[in-house]
């Protein structure tokens, strides 16, 4: 994937739509370095709003209140990436990803693995940035 086809953006928590579950320890897990490193990595998202990576961050910032979720856009169906599964007995695909999102039938937690061809930009987000609501509770 060409980093130049890779655009960050600020995406109302709302309009952005898993594929998977998330999984309660895990998310505490989250929770609690999202807290003590005071600042979250974006997710990755395709050109709808549909969670690539970062289920466990979402659900996490959702929780704080945050309202403007730091993403990647990427060009899903672009070149470049790739999805696979991560529990043998569950298929997947690009379609299979999307039409769970949409429909709201999500994955079981970590059923898909996304891979992006080249390193994502490495960036933290300092939740003081984030925190443009009076619900934020960080």
């Amino acid at each position: 994937m060409d980093n130049s086809r890779i655009r960050p953006a600020l995406a109302a928590a709302s309009s952005l739509r898993p594929h998977e579950e998330t999984d309660k320890a895990r998310q505490a897990e989250i929770l609690r370095e999202i807290l003590r490193h005071g600042g979250v990595h974006p997710l990755v998202v395709s050109e709808d709003f549909v969670v690539l990576d970062g289920h466990h961050r979402l659900a996490c910032l959702k929780l704080l209140g945050v309202e403007k979720i730091p993403v990647f856009v990427v060009d899903y169906f672009g070149n470049g990436i790739s999805v696979s599964p991560r529990r043998g007995a569950i298929l997947v695909s690009k379609e299979l990803v999307v039409k769970r999102a949409k429909s709201g039938r999500l994955f079981p937690h970590k059923t898909t693995r996304h891979s992006f061809g080249h390193a994502l930009p490495c960036a933290r987000i300092p939740l003081k940035r984030l925190a443009a609501t009076p619900e934020f509770r960080a």
